[in-house]
């Protein structure tokens, strides 16, 4: 059978899927029930809560469920709090993981309830494998979506060597599949939705694309408030390409009914998540992390980014390819109108996201908070795949070597992770170099994580 090079991304899209589900299925956290736990549990609570127990305001269930799984990992209420205002129970976090994760969740239910094999109480073995595999769906998705998007301006090669580098070269790999039922595969998914239905609805017009956009906007907004800047994507698109202020505000004329569709749609997801917080808190809004802040006067981009504690360069460093792409971008003058929305989407992002109390944002193999910002870095990834193709073959040659060295160290550290080789959330420079390589490591090694500056 002759293989269809025009079809080739497709074919990889298929081949990640199965490796993923592969790898989800053979690791078996699902089966130790270990994925619905922590903060993972906390996006998760609305479906056990509704669809279970019936229990939404008091989550009586909670400290049986928490003896018999652990979900809280040590805390018995983890991520699930009492207002003394009502003496009502609320989730600490948005309702938009679990509204993504409820098709596979009500397959599960299901097949508890009918087979009586396994407890139908949440959060079982076939509850767990539910979330898992909504990590798998959701991140091959994603992927078809990005490949839809990056075809409208590259080859079938190059939107296939760049969807390689993101799937198998970054930390994307890591939330997959040792931590699903995280909110960022999801975001990455979502975002992966604007950029396909941005393009679209700005060269076609059509009404369909343009409620796709919306309904992942507000998905968005109600998943993790800091995603909001996405919204930046469709909101700057093309907006160099217009010669002035007065063309910018005669568009908005123009598309007034288009934007007060989406302003609705966006609104019916915020509306819901502050009915939720009316009845639970008696607040229309609510701010759910206590005395967990933004010290706005304190912000840590370069740890972020180049710390051996977490930084996204050092876990993730084919993620440079992505900034470095930008001057290839510019380069091509029909590419330039990404310039504008990316650089405004990054300079807020890194600042806000990076001034929370706690940088690291515990648990994860690197910055896990960049993970769906992979998706707008595809396009200048993209380009720089392209740039490369097109050069000399030294270069060709060079940049297959990078390449193929950062995904399989990626590879490898991801399964150093999961193995508790690579801390969790106590690296530093003199660890890092002692185990890097290394598949096994002495408890003298691990000494040197009591070497990582004090946690906050």
């Amino acid at each position: 059978m002759r293989l269809n090079i025009n079809r080739l991304s497709l074919y990889f899209c298929y081949l990640v899927l199965l490796g993923y589900f592969t790898l989800t299925i053979v690791a078996g956290k699902w089966n130790r029930h270990t994925v619905i736990k922590s903060d993972t549990a906390g996006y998760y609570a609305y479906l056990s809560s509704v669809f279970v127990y019936h229990d939404l305001l008091h989550c009586q269930f909670y400290p049986q469920v928490d003896s018999v799984y652990d979900v809280g990992n040590g805390v018995v209420y983890y991520a699930v709090q009492q207002n003394h205002e009502t003496g009502n129970f609320y989730f600490k976090y948005n309702y938009g993981v679990a509204l993504i994760e409820a098709p596979l969740f009500f397959i599960a239910h299901a097949f508890a309830r009918s087979t009586n094999y396994f407890p139908a109480d949440g959060y079982s073995a076939p509850y767990q494998l539910s979330v898992a595999l909504s990590a798998v769906l959701f991140s091959f998705l994603a992927l078809l979506l990005l490949r839809k998007f990056l075809l409208n301006y590259f080859s079938d090669v190059v939107v296939t060597l760049t969807l390689f580098i993101i799937a198998c070269g970054t930390n994307f790999l890591a939330q997959v599949i040792t931590q699903p039922g995280l909110s960022h595969i999801y975001l990455f998914f979502l975002y992966s939705a604007i950029l396909f239905s941005t393009e679209k609805f700005y060269s076609t017009g059509w009404w369909k694309y343009l409620i796709v956009l919306s309904i992942a906007l507000g998905w968005c907004l109600i998943t993790r408030g800091t995603d909001a800047f996405v919204f930046f994507i469709p909101l700057c698109w093309k907006l160099t390409e217009l010669k002035s202020w007065r063309s910018v505000f005669s568009a908005i004329q123009k598309n007034r009914k288009q934007i007060l569709v989406a302003a609705f749609i966006i609104s019916v997801f915020v509306f819901v998540q502050m009915l939720y917080w009316k009845i639970t808190t008696n607040h229309w809004y609510f701010y759910t992390y206590r005395r967990e802040l933004f010290e706005f006067g304190n912000w840590q981009i370069m740890n972020a980014l180049f710390s051996f504690r977490k930084g996204w360069f050092v876990y993730t460093p084919l993620a440079l390819l992505g900034f470095i792409g930008c001057f290839f971008v510019w380069r091509k003058k029909e590419l330039r109108f990404y310039l504008l929305p990316l650089v405004l989407y990054f300079l807020t992002t890194l600042y806000v996201v990076f001034c929370w109390w706690q940088w690291y944002y515990g648990g994860s193999f690197g910055c896990r908070v960049l993970v769906q910002s992979l998706a707008l870095l595809a396009l200048p990834i993209a380009a720089v795949v392209e740039a490369i193709l097109s050069s000399k073959k030294v270069f060709r040659n060079l940049f297959t070597v990078v390449i193929i060295f950062f995904v399989l160290l990626n590879i490898f550290q991801t399964a150093q992770y999961a193995k508790g080789i690579i801390h969790w959330q106590k690296m530093n420079r003199e660890y890092y170099w002692k185990v890097f390589g290394k598949w096994n490591v002495s408890e003298e090694d691990k000494k040197l994580l009591l070497q990582t500056e004090e946690l906050r």
